[in-house]
């Protein structure tokens, strides 16, 4: 039979590092039911063959959980322990912070769940000059009790061989039971009579109704919750000081038999290092100096990876793989699907797997070291003012880089309010691949001053994401950010394994979630870009596309920000933008430009291989360690070298002047660009991340977000060469502006009041 086992434990106890070294390679990563924390499950073999699932459970200090919308870790934790009960729950104890782990050990034991207590860390208790008598704490917690370090393989070996025998010794459990005085134990035992007398852990789930939990409410007919109710109120003590002061008192009593200190306890290494890393004066530039390193590391040395993954995934994906059905006679039609629909889809994800595995990388290495909880606090103070805790500065700033993993980074944001939140804003941190098209246009239209031009445009994007923030933390996100209450954990040299396989699950993660979305939105779009309406294919980038025809029948409706009805190719461009911003330049590229017979030539894998790998050395000392975020947009004051630079032909310039009567227009555009909809694999990473009806608003709000500052620029910009129409546009924005602020606002109310319910 095989056995089903749950690690649980505190953040940072090392609990994640025992399980990657228990399954090694054999995890697979999903999100629980209903929510979009990571399920971590792994298998093992014991040493007599038995297989074991392995589950890992979030990072917990304890059971409780917030009613409120808080951390939904705890509630995920004990339901799964309560209504899967695993064959054993492996609770991972941090050996060198013993008072503060046991905490949950007792609530577990309370329970009369089948626990094993781990401690773990012993290389951090030694240090700290800790000698635990580990057979005396077993007994007084009444479970069995084992010592290891993670990052030891015969300690873990040793586990896995303790396993096989320590199941059976379990069925004979009982349950911990702590006297937590005579009026409260009354109570308690008046509770207990209340649920059905079958259920596991009677004592412990009365001690939780006391505590006011009430996802218990379920176990309970509404004549019961009234007899509760009732029980509750006739309490006179303090209920959550009077349980916190015995189970406290209790793990002193135990710790105070267990533990001595051996020899004079010196100033730690970690400690050293945070008089450093933490200085009024010195934390604050010592942080920016990370997060320049991690930009460095993962847009502009991940991005030097880019153009390989793009012309490598494109040779094997769309023109190899269109080659190989061309020769087996398949139908154009579906050649067009297969290769340049979803082939042209699978080769968008593979380019975003550079910076989004450097990125989660150098986070992994942050978060090993335990330098990453230390960031959060250092920049707290500013993100406060947002109502975001100060984790949240990391994904906001990422996203100035790439949208993807800026939404993927939010998950580490522990509170749904602050993980939606951030996602929301993200998306208006303009991100790497907008900057071409901001280039085009500053080369175009700005010859003079485009650098101030793009700074202008990231400086609106920042001031509309925060003013979302604002607006959102009003109406359908309401509350703020509570003060910051980290653990520090201690310094650490991160393991070679650990932080790959933190980083390969990760990135796995992104691809075959946000990857299946990608894929099928790009196919979807690449399709409508290539087939006429006549039925035909092969019209890519071109009048005769359903996508172009389908812009022309939607310009008129951005007249209003200074897209003509004939500038149809504009519109094309932002429908092309939405599956990857990569493709704006391309697509105005080929409608813009004077059109070329193209030379044809022949396909070779390997010379594209070759082309492919060229790029990397050739990207690599192009990085310019002054510009980590990649901001610089080139030469655009010379056309002939800004069209060498942004692989545009000559001609573009011309003919997009023509298009866009004025600068106040192409202004105008960039600030639609600057803020519309994510691309496909942005809205895919965000599905992922904070479910569909999310996606949904996000899109609409930054679409809309950007209607109405793109078209209150225009208006105004040239509102003396049409008063009376300008009015008209200007007043129907701030009338919808207000509506949708309106509507926001109430359905807050709303959900305020089902809170309070």
């Amino acid at each position: 039979m095989n056995l089903t086992i749950a690690t649980i434990g505190n953040p940072n106890s090392g609990k994640t590092t025992l399980f990657n070294a228990l399954t090694g390679s054999h995890q697979r990563v999903g999100n629980w039911s209903g929510v979009t924390v990571d399920k971590k499950t792994g298998t093992f073999k014991l040493h007599n063959g038995q297989v074991v699932t392995l589950i890992d459970l979030p990072g917990i200090y304890n059971l409780d959980q917030d009613a409120l919308g808080g951390s939904i870790d705890e509630r995920i934790a004990f339901d799964y322990v309560m209504q899967n009960m695993p064959d054993i729950i492996i609770n991972v104890i941090d050996a060198s912070c013993l008072e503060r782990s046991l905490y949950l050990t007792l609530q577990l034991r309370e329970l009369g769940l089948p626990v094993v207590a781990v401690l773990n860390k012993l290389d951090v208790a030694k240090k700290k000059k800790l000698c635990i008598d580990t057979k005396r704490l077993a007994r007084e917690l009444g479970c069995p009790l084992f010592m290891l370090s993670a990052h030891d393989k015969v300690g873990v070996s040793n586990l896995i061989k303790e396993l096989q025998s320590v199941h059976l010794q379990l069925e004979k459990r009982v349950a911990l039971r702590l006297n937590y005085g005579d009026e409260l134990e009354g109570v308690i035992s008046a509770l207990e009579k209340q649920f059905d007398p079958s259920t596991l852990g009677l004592r412990a789930l009365a001690i939780k109704v006391l505590e006011k939990d009430s996802s218990l409410n379920r176990y309970f007919t509404k004549d019961k919750q009234r007899r509760v109710t009732e029980l509750l109120f006739d309490i006179k003590v303090d209920v959550d000081l009077q349980i916190a002061e015995t189970r406290y008192s209790f793990i002193y009593q135990i710790t105070q038999k267990s533990v001595r200190i051996e020899g004079h306890l010196g100033r730690s290494i970690t400690e050293k290092i945070d008089a450093f890393t933490l200085h009024k004066y010195i934390g604050i530039p010592f942080f920016l100096l990370v997060m320049y390193l991690m930009f460095m590391f993962s847009i502009n040395i991940g991005s030097a990876f880019i153009d390989f993954f793009d012309l490598f995934s494109g040779a094997v994906f769309v023109d190899g793989f269109a080659l190989i059905l061309g020769a087996m006679s398949v139908p154009d039609w579906l050649i067009n699907i297969l290769a340049f629909g979803m082939g042209n889809g699978i080769q968008t994800v593979l380019t975003f797997i550079p910076v989004i595995a450097c990125l989660y990388l150098f986070l992994s290495i942050l978060e090993s070291s335990g330098y990453l909880a230390r960031a959060a606090f250092v920049i707290d103070r500013f993100m406060q003012w947002l109502g975001l805790p100060g984790k949240s500065f990391v994904p906001m700033i990422i996203g100035f880089g790439c949208t993807v993993p800026a939404v993927m980074a939010a998950r580490t944001l522990e509170k749904e309010r602050e993980r939606l939140l951030t996602v929301v804003m993200s998306p208006f941190m303009s991100c790497g691949a907008r900057l071409p098209v901001y280039a085009l246009f500053a080369s175009a239209f700005f010859p003079d001053n485009g650098q101030n031009i793009v700074f202008l445009l990231y400086f609106i994007g920042i001031s509309v994401a925060v003013l979302t923030g604002f607006v959102l933390s009003r109406t359908v996100l309401p509350g703020k950010s509570e003060n910051m209450f980290l653990e520090l954990p201690d310094y650490e040299f991160p393991t070679l394994k650990s932080t790959l396989i933190k980083t390969w699950h990760k990135l796995k993660g992104f691809l075959l979630g946000a990857g299946k979305i990608i894929v099928l939105v790009v196919t979807l779009l690449n399709v409508l870009n290539s087939i006429g309406l006549d039925g035909s294919f092969g019209h890519q980038d071109s009048q005769d596309s359903v996508l172009s025809q389908g812009a022309k029948w939607v310009t008129p409706i951005l007249s209003p920000l200074g897209v003509k009805a004939d500038n149809w190719p504009a519109t094309v461009g932002i429908i092309t933008g939405l599956f990857a911003k990569e493709a704006v330049v391309g697509t105005l590229n080929n409608l813009y430009s004077t059109p070329s017979i193209p030379e044809e030539t022949s396909f070779s894998l390997l010379d594209k291989f070759n082309e492919a790998l060229q790029t990397i050395p050739e990207n690599l000392f192009g990085i310019s360690m002054g510009d980590p975020l990649g901001l610089n947009v080139g030469d655009i004051a010379n056309l002939d070298i800004a069209a060498t630079e942004q692989g545009v032909d000559l001609s573009i310039y011309k003919n997009i002047q023509k298009a866009f009567v004025s600068q106040e227009a192409a202004f105008a555009y960039l600030l639609f660009i600057l803020l519309y909809a994510p691309c496909a694999a942005a809205m895919g990473a965000i599905v992922r991340e904070v479910g569909g009806t999310w996606a949904k608003f996000i899109a609409l709000w930054t679409t809309l977000s950007a209607y109405i500052v793109a078209t209150l620029y225009y208006q105004i910009a040239t509102f003396m060469q049409q008063p009376k129409i300008s009015v008209i546009y200007i007043t129907l924005s701030i009338f919808i502006m207000f509506s949708v602020l309106f509507l926001l606002k109430r359905r807050g109310n709303v959900l305020q009041q089902k809170v309070h319910l």
